[in-house]
């Protein structure tokens, strides 16, 4: 490289430092500039990392505490087994929907699990009032009909 340098003149010299700046330069803005900004994203995230762990760790340093209130709770009625909650839920749900008017047309199967996982059931749903169904109506006519008024 010290060759190919020593036999160009001094303006020759001058134009390919110019010229290797140049592509320095512009590598530099191509590559590296839009990578700044990476920096802030990289702290945002991290902070919220940060806040999300001390949330987890808050909530398990109370775990013997929400133990001891689910005894305290458990003590206090009647325990339910596991396999018959979901019968429970659904016949609490059927029970519910005949109070409040509201006609459930369909089921959805319920799965007989012993996980301690809640899995919510699903009810195909239609607002019942005055033996009139509202399903498929547009909302200001439903609303009339709720209201009294003839659609």
């Amino acid at each position: 490289m010290k060759k190919y340098f020593a036999h160009l003149r001094p303006l020759e010299r001058r134009l390919a430092v110019g010229v290797a700046v140049i592509l320095i330069l512009v590598l530099n803005w191509w590559l590296i500039w839009p990578h700044f900004s990476d920096w802030s994203r990289l702290k945002i995230r991290l902070k919220n990392a940060q806040a999300t762990l001390a949330s987890y760790q808050a909530a398990i340093a109370q775990t013997s505490n929400y133990q001891t209130q689910v005894k305290a709770l458990e003590g206090q009625g009647e325990s339910v087994a596991l396999e018959d909650q979901a019968i429970n839920f659904m016949r609490t749900i059927h029970d519910q929907s005949v109070a409040s008017g509201v006609n459930i047309n369909n089921y959805s199967r319920s799965m007989m699990t012993t996980k301690p996982v809640f899995r919510g059931t699903g009810a195909k749903y239609q607002r019942r009032r005055h033996g009139r169904t509202t399903r498929g109506l547009p909302l200001q006519t439903r609303l009339r009909r709720f209201d009294g008024s003839r659609a």
